[in-house]
């Protein structure tokens, strides 16, 4: 089909559609630009390094990247500092620490018997804190 001089296309039913592109004829200029894909980057976003052309993704701050060009690492002393805030996180201590400050509402409960004796407030004996362990 003719292209009537580069300003006619044909229109997604299939009929030439000229009129509307009449009024650009003349030189024009196509913009090509490089889109990346970097869905293999772990988040996501890369960059082109202008002398080698390689792909090269972004990390976290606070994170590197590894030697395969796509993982983000924690350096070993900062993932020595996170396992440590995580083992705090897990201990004991940690756990009762929280429930001694929640909003835990706890009251005297008069049916406690001891030997078939009933037994008052002043006969129960305070338990150390450092003889408490938390049990799930």
């Amino acid at each position: 089909m003719d292209g009537e001089d580069g300003v006619s296309f044909i229109n997604p039913i299939g009929t030439l559609y000229t009129p509307a592109l009449k009024v650009t004829e003349g030189h024009g200029e196509v913009d090509i630009r490089l889109h990346l894909n970097c869905s293999h980057c772990e988040m996501d976003e890369c960059r082109v390094d202008l002398e080698t052309q390689k792909v090269i993704c972004f990390c976290e701050p606070g994170t590197e990247l590894a030697e395969d060009g796509v993982s983000c690492i924690v350096y070993r002393r900062k993932h020595q500092e996170l396992q440590a805030m995580q083992m705090e996180l897990q201990s004991p201590e940690y756990k009762l620490s929280k429930l001694r400050t929640s909003t835990i509402m706890t009251d005297y409960n008069p049916n406690y018997c001891f030997a078939g004796k009933t037994t008052s407030i002043s006969d129960l004996k305070e338990v150390p804190r450092k003889n408490i362990s938390l049990i799930r």
